[in-house]
């Protein structure tokens, strides 16, 4: 039988080290309608680690996006095309969940009706909401109106809603701390790295955003130390550098 929570969520099994081999015990093949994918094969298992290391990249994707929205060149083109491919994998996604077998109750669920009712119940909105294109059809509405440049400042906030897909990192931890392959102390190494990374990258962002809501004056942190001439990714490493230097000094 089996009791681990992890494994009975609708919008599917996340805990794959403790049951490599579970569904050949659980389960008839002849049983499965064509299509299904069950959560034990080792391609969607490829794939869940895909949407979750395009969930740890969207930590940082998402407030550099929103800081330096305004700062053309290199970066910020990547940033926008790295966000329309990470925006089509997680679409991709939501139609795999429509057809990813689960447990609810220590039964197995993979009839692709229960599957699509049990993913519409919840997970699907969440997943929408991290899709969605909310600023951009924001920033439309607001250009066939005309509106000012501090309210298309404070609707650039709205890209925040992409941070949603965030739960699944807190997936891809519970799977490496449960993964016998993996130490862990090296995993509690890497992710208090992690977290101690994503923080001051956010913290960076988030000084920056200030300044510029403030128009770079001499009175904000980092008014007196950027330059005009600076490219997107000067003026990020030196937010970045003052919020290693607060950090030290706190």
């Amino acid at each position: 039988m089996v009791t681990d929570s992890l494994l009975r969520s609708p919008s599917g099994v996340r805990s794959f080290g403790s049951f490599d081999k579970v569904g050949i015990d659980l389960v008839h093949y002849d049983n499965i309608q064509y299509g299904i994918i069950v959560p034990w094969n080792p391609y969607y298992r490829v794939w869940w680690y895909v949407t979750a290391l395009s969930a740890l990249l969207t930590a940082f994707l998402v407030p550099y996006q929103i800081a330096f929205e305004e700062d053309p060149g290199f970066f910020k083109q990547s940033a926008d095309l790295l966000e329309r491919i990470l925006t089509l994998i997680f679409t991709l996604d939501m139609v795999v969940h429509f057809n990813l077998a689960f447990f609810r109750d220590d039964e197995f669920v993979c009839e692709r009706q229960q599957i699509a009712r049990g993913y519409l119940n919840l997970m699907f909105w969440v997943d929408a909401v991290g899709v969605i294109p909310f600023r951009d059809i924001s920033y439309f509405v607001a250009d066939q109106i005309g509106v000012s440049s501090e309210a298309i400042l404070v609707l650039s906030l709205l890209q925040l809603s992409r941070l949603i897909r965030l739960y699944r990192i807190k997936e891809l931890f519970q799977e490496l701390r449960n993964n016998v392959c993996v130490n862990l102390l090296t995993f509690t190494l890497v992710r208090n790295f992690a977290v101690v990374l994503v923080a001051c990258h956010v913290q960076a962002c988030i000084m920056y955003f200030l300044a510029r809501a403030q128009h770079f004056g001499k009175d904000t942190w980092l008014g007196p130390f950027l330059y005009e001439r600076e490219s997107s990714f000067e003026r990020y490493v030196t937010s970045l550098y003052w919020v290693s230097i607060l950090c030290m000094i706190e």
